[in-house]
């Protein structure tokens, strides 16, 4: 039996990657050296991939893309780029939240399934974007801006359950964190981790509207009025 083939995109972070698979194997993976490098990097990447696992892009099967919370440009890159590819072929297009990815990725990297999961996007100067996920990657608290104190997420926790936090914005919690039971790990995440997500909302035909999607940026972009010019 033909197993589907995905073609992963993640752009909300610093660094960009692309990934296909075949069913749940990775199959090509590429990632950009330099971080927000998106605009220039993502096609070739692409590109990479497809002739690495040799195919054609009208093989793909969907695309999936990392729908944010995280980086303005690097969402816009990404959802842009996965737009015209969709509108060119006609492949749907399938949105995996960031930061249930990156619970994937810690999921992996810690084995642990008796701890739930704290990912942290920066999103500047003393606020993330955070969300709360068990290991099935259940979501239980959706992902929302926070300001980080040393006791931001005391009700998060349960009671029974210890929490492993990670990711670019947790390193600032790391310094003021006041709280017991929340432990602190390192986690790389890239294209790949989002594959079994993908896969679930492929089965279920989760499609997303090509037309309608946007990203999910949680707060406005931060967009200053530029100086006017000096004239002589």
């Amino acid at each position: 039996m033909k197993q589907p083939l995905l073609l992963l995109i993640e752009t909300a972070t610093e660094q960009c990657s692309v990934a296909i698979s075949s069913g749940k194997e990775i199959i090509a993976k590429a990632v950009a050296i330099k971080v927000f490098d998106h605009s220039a990097r993502l096609t070739l990447l692409i590109e990479q991939c497809l002739q690495t696992a040799g195919i054609l892009i009208d093989q793909i099967d969907a695309i999936a893309l990392s729908e944010g919370p995280g980086s303005y440009t690097g969402l816009r890159v990404g959802m842009a780029t996965a737009k015209g590819i969709c509108f060119g072929t006609g492949i749907p297009l399938i949105l995996v939240p960031t930061l249930e990815a990156m619970s994937n990725a810690a999921i992996r990297a810690s084995g642990r399934r008796d701890v739930l999961y704290l990912p942290m996007l920066d999103a500047r100067r003393m606020e993330v974007y955070a969300g709360l996920y068990n290991v099935t990657l259940k979501q239980l608290h959706a992902p929302c801006a926070m300001v980080l104190e040393g006791d931001t997420f005391k009700e998060w926790k349960s009671e029974e359950k210890e929490v492993l936090y990670f990711g670019n914005g947790s390193d600032k919690w790391k310094l003021i964190c006041s709280l017991e039971g929340f432990h602190h790990i390192h986690v790389n995440m890239s294209a790949v981790d989002m594959v079994d997500s993908a896969h679930v909302r492929l089965e279920s035909k989760e499609f997303s509207s090509i037309i309608s999607a946007v990203p999910l940026y949680l707060k406005n972009p931060n967009i200053t009025t530029p100086k006017p010019r000096l004239t002589h």
